[in-house]
């Protein structure tokens, strides 16, 4: 017997179209599936696009958390490495946000709690430096703590990740940015080569002279979600990434329903529950 909420589901799915997108819907729970076409509904958000996009921030959240054992001894996390493809406005980066929102807030009470850890660490320094309180030496210097980076360098990015071995995702605007960034930095940029190994759940070790200790990720966990528009796939589908097998390891979403996001006055505004 199917409830209220699963029967009210399969009529909106049907007014919404999204069994011509063929799109399994219905592999989600029923509250998920109601918030995916609430969105649809109040946001006019592309029913494929917000789908994916739930299934990269669910795969983030999740993390070193739990992993999923494949065959015998081989294991691996939720990793999903994404590319949100279409025309402009067709409405790609409004779920990415809204979606990623609750995790975002996460991270921004992460930093107040690091801004407060660093105010009390240099507090302590000040102190043990003008007098014989020994409380500077005994606190540790804060470590920031975060899940979705927007832009770094990739040092960074290693840096960042050791500091939180849940895991980590790679936001940005338009995926191109991702990929220039290995000609932007320097010649031994190995951003490339380590969403490889990460995907692949191998440890992550990075050893530098200016490092005073190596930077060891012994199970990485990395999510990477971006957008580009169809007519800049073919700078996506260059040869060193079709060469090194980058592009193999990427989910790309093209949406069936190529409708234009909708900006309607006087419309009810959703909010999950």
């Amino acid at each position: 017997m199917f409830d209220n909420l699963h029967l009210t589901n399969m009529l909106r799915s049907e007014v919404e179209s999204v069994p011509e997108t063929g799109l399994p819907l219905d592999a989600f729970p029923d509250k998920i599936q109601e918030i995916i076409l609430n969105l649809a509904r109040y946001e006019n958000f592309n029913v494929e696009y917000t789908v994916s996009i739930i299934l990269s921030a669910v795969a983030t959240a999740v993390g070193n958390s739990c992993h999923i054992r494949i065959k015998g001894e081989w294991k691996t996390c939720p990793s999903i490495y994404m590319m949100l493809v279409g025309r402009p406005g067709l409405g790609k980066t409004p779920p990415l946000g809204f979606i990623y929102k609750p995790i975002n807030e996460y991270d921004d009470r992460l930093h107040e709690k690091y801004e407060l850890e660093c105010d009390e660490y240099e507090r302590a320094m000040s102190v043990g430096k003008h007098g014989n309180d020994g409380e500077g030496q005994l606190l540790k210097k804060p470590n920031f703590v975060t899940t979705v980076i927007y832009d770094s360098t990739p040092e960074a990015m290693m840096n960042i990740h050791q500091h939180n071995q849940r895991g980590i995702t790679l936001v940005v605007d338009e995926i191109l940015a991702l990929f220039n960034s290995v000609k932007r930095y320097n010649s031994k940029n190995n951003l490339i080569e380590d969403l490889l190994t990460a995907y692949s759940g191998q440890p992550l070790k990075v050893i530098r002279k200016s490092e005073s200790r190596p930077v060891l990720i012994k199970n990485p966990c990395v999510n990477v979600i971006g957008s580009v528009q169809t007519n800049m796939l073919q700078e996506v589908f260059r040869a060193e990434f079709l060469a090194n097998g980058l592009l193999d390891r990427f989910l790309f979403v093209y949406p069936k329903k190529q409708e234009d996001i909708r900006m309607e006055t006087g419309r009810k505004e959703y909010s999950p529950p």
